[in-house]
């Protein structure tokens, strides 16, 4: 079998300087010449992106694919979907600012209400956003021989309400390293700005 049906083809990038367009993939160096010199060109691709949207800002990881979603008129939903782990993030319209409070506890009977009792275990958890940390419940799904892993949490900024889910599909009890990482991400890097 050759290795390269092995390996997920490089991402491949358009630089344009002075409206001469050059493509070359992540990683390698190309020769480009500018005003009849020579210049080595090499473009990495970042391993994160930033969510900068609703008030709040984070690094992600590139790998991570986007979605969001507005047509539910109680939230707003952005998605952001890796391989062993999905981050949603929602923001909930005016009325949920009421039912702060009971959110965390609403948000895990809904997740729930489509399993079995003994199929779920909730258990409280914790995450670090930035420099506030927050608590709130962890659901452990077991389908069909299958474990998915959901931590709720949720916050104010500003006047704003959200929830954070934080997905995870691990083998066994521990989180993978995708999750891990992102976690790791949301530590470093969350921001809570004005909404």
């Amino acid at each position: 079998m050759n290795t390269s049906e092995k390996v997920e083809p490089p991402l491949t990038l358009q630089v344009t300087i002075d409206g001469q367009t050059t493509t070359i993939a992540a990683g390698d160096t190309q020769s480009v010449e500018i005003d009849g010199k020579a210049h080595q060109l090499c473009i990495e691709s970042s391993e994160h992106r930033q969510f900068d949207a609703a008030g709040l800002r984070f690094l992600y990881p590139s790998g991570h694919t986007w979605d969001f979603d507005e047509s539910e008129s109680s939230a707003t939903l952005w998605t952001l979907d890796g391989s062993d782990n999905i981050l949603m993030l929602m923001r909930f319209n005016e009325a949920a600012v009421e039912e702060f409070d009971d959110l965390c506890d609403t948000l895990v009977e809904e997740f729930t209400s489509g399993y079995d009792e003994s199929e779920v275990e909730v258990k409280e958890a914790s995450i670090s956003l930035g420099k506030r940390g927050l608590a709130g419940k962890r659901l452990d799904v077991f389908v069909a021989g299958e474990r998915l892993r959901q931590e709720i949490f949720t916050f104010r900024n500003g006047e704003r309400v959200f929830a954070l889910m934080v997905q995870d599909t691990p083998d066994d009890t521990k989180e993978t390293e995708e999750t891990r990482r992102v976690k790791e991400l949301l530590a470093s890097s969350f921001e809570f700005l004005t909404c």
